[in-house]
């Protein structure tokens, strides 16, 4: 079991200093059969080394492993066997090292080799995590943190983004549960993010909407401590991400864009579970609309009391969860505000769609419609059908189309106002153009087409086929394994897994397998049998402290000087002298001796 623990540990030691796993199961493997060559050297000089550095060198837990089988054997050879009684009794006379000290030698490697993961992992994260000082251990504030600090309205208003009339005016009543202030991260020549600057407060959800690549997992990632900075400040609940990561992790939860789900919790348990700082990734990736739906109605119920900053790229969600919306392009902020400020800034206005006959006149239309509506333009026209961008007063233009419908040629008429969707579309159009206002000619009609009912959240449902129906009754016809035939199945797939990972890294299984055939054949060539047994050294101090009788006959000075000579051999021995006279026999240490003529 201790050598089981400081296996783990010695595990998770090597780990930490490699990033890729299969590095790190190579590395491993070579480091763990590389620690037990000092054993070698040990055991051919077991009887000259001492007892310090038999324990030192159990520093190895595989050499601490060796030494213990070794006295094991010993014991077992002498048929006592190792139990709690004989724990911290040497295996015979001739060995000082003690089973227990192997023991405890290998939990205080378990101890050591954590100690080192720890230290590692906070001085040198790696590829993710904020890295602390060298002395880290001797701050105050890595063990009881720093004190919140709140930007000041003064700090948080003094910045040129809001003045800008891109970014609405934000809350004064709110608290900022997020505060992040010209953020910038670049990765080698590849600029993330660029002087952003965005609050989120405590009882919103906001919405930062971007295409792929366009920063938003980067932002999620400094803010969880993943990623750090290459120049900026983020504020979590008070707390500076650079110097009190370990604090703000106590009331940060992070739902990234993989599942990271508990199997027995409900989705409202999760929201529950997790803390006042929610910071969601496209987190509906890959959801149906109903599971999608109930994710959203469950986010609005428990965003009362926490700071919600979520992810995303689709426009419709954000327009309905959103409180307020941050569009990303390229990893710059280029506006900031509610869905309704967003489409007033954008030139929020009415579109006019007319599906037209085979023969019609674009002139007459067009006529028609700036007669009523002189600032109405024309935005795109095809074969069969024409749109138009209309201000808010139209009311008296469709009662004269309909009225000449039939004379202009026109089968159908549809309406609809701007949605989220064109105010992206506008915005990532300007960031392209680098232009200093947003595009006053609306996108395409084909990105006008989406129908949506933002004022009461309407999820409507698309009418599949019979033969996507079909395939969901198959799917739902299948009988998966159970018991025996599904372990067979898992077996199976990873023996397969296994077998594709060796083949596209062939190097490292090789490499590998030369590690294992040096060690054997270094073991093997270097193993010295020798069957002459070395003479042994008979040493009183191999009995321990023992009593010694003599007695002296005769008062020659031979005979004094041998006495003299002897006691002080004894002594320096640790051993007990006792004189006897006469035909006595002693009951207290059992020695008996006739007296000499």
């Amino acid at each position: 079991m201790c050598y089981a623990i400081a296996s783990v540990f010695f595990g998770f030691m090597v780990s930490t200093f490699f990033n890729k796993v299969h590095l790190v199961a190579s590395a491993g493997s070579i480091l763990y059969f590389a620690s037990f060559f000092p054993f070698k050297y040990i055991a051919q000089n077991y009887g000259k080394i001492t007892l310090t550095k038999k324990v030192t060198a159990c520093l190895s837990s595989n050499v601490a492993l060796a030494l213990g089988i070794n006295l094991l054997l010993k014991l077992e050879i002498r048929e006592i066997g190792v139990n709690w009684d004989n724990l911290w009794t040497p295996a015979n006379l001739e060995d000082n090292l003690i089973f227990g000290y192997i023991l405890g030698m290998l939990l205080f490697d378990a101890f050591l080799y954590g100690l080192v993961t720890w230290y590692v992992e906070t001085v040198f994260p790696g590829k993710y995590g904020v890295p602390q000082p060298w002395n880290f251990f001797l701050m105050r504030s890595y063990w009881f943190g720093q004190p919140r600090h709140r930007r000041g309205r003064e700090e948080t208003k003094d910045r040129e983004r809001t003045q800008s009339k891109y970014f609405e005016v934000e809350p004064t009543s709110l608290v900022a549960g997020i505060q992040i202030e010209h953020l910038y991260k670049e990765f080698g020549d590849k600029i993330a993010l660029n002087d952003m600057s965005l609050n989120c407060y405590k009882g919103q959800i906001t919405i930062l909407l971007g295409q792929y690549g366009a920063g938003k997992t980067t932002v999620a990632s400094i803010l969880t401590g993943r990623y750090l900075p290459t120049k900026g400040e983020a504020y979590v609940n008070g707390y500076d991400i650079s110097k009190n990561m370990v604090h703000i992790r106590t009331n940060l939860g992070f739902c990234p864009q993989e599942d990271l789900l508990f199997n027995d919790l409900t989705l409202s348990e999760h929201l529950y579970f997790y803390s006042v700082v929610m910071i969601l990734d496209e987190p509906m990736s890959g959801m149906d609309p109903a599971s999608r739906r109930a994710t959203w109605d469950v986010l609005h119920q428990y965003k009362q009391d926490r700071t919600i900053l979520l992810t995303t790229h689709h426009m419709n969600e954000a327009d309905i969860l959103g409180d307020r919306i941050a569009i990303i392009v390229k990893g710059t902020l280029k506006c900031c505000g509610s869905s309704v400020f967003l489409k007033q800034i954008s030139g929020a206005a009415y579109h006019i769609i007319m599906e037209m006959e085979p023969q019609f006149d674009v002139e007459k239309i067009c006529a028609v419609i700036q007669s009523h509506i002189p600032d109405a333009t024309l935005e795109k026209q095809t074969r069969a059908e024409v749109s138009f961008n209309l201000p808010k007063e139209f009311e008296d233009l469709f009662t004269n189309l309909e009225k000449k419908q039939k004379m202009l040629g026109i089968v159908n008429i549809d309406a609809s106002i701007t949605t989220m969707e064109e105010v992206f579309l506008k915005v990532s159009k300007w960031a392209d153009s680098q232009k200093d206002s947003l595009p006053l000619q609306p996108p395409s009609l084909k990105d006008q087409k989406i129908r949506q009912d933002t004022e009461h959240n309407v999820i409507r449902p698309r009418v599949n086929d019979a033969s996507a129906f079909s395939g969901l009754n198959e799917i739902a016809a299948v009988k998966f394994n159970t018991g025996f035939p599904l372990y067979c199945q898992q077996f199976y797939s990873m023996f397969v897994k296994r077998a594709l990972f060796s083949w596209r890294h062939w190097k490292l299984v090789l490499l590998q397998l030369s590690v294992i055939l040096f060690v054997t054949s270094y073991l093997l060539t270097t193993q010295t049998l020798n069957s002459k047994v070395h003479a042994r050294e008979m040493d009183l101090r191999q009995y321990g402290q023992t009593i010694v009788p003599y007695s002296v006959s005769g008062n020659s000075d031979l005979a004094l000087e041998l006495t003299r000579n002897l006691k002080i051999f004894l002594t320096l021995r640790n051993q007990e002298l006792r004189e006897v006279q006469g035909e006595t026999c002693r009951e207290e240490s059992g020695l008996c001796r006739t007296k000499a003529s």
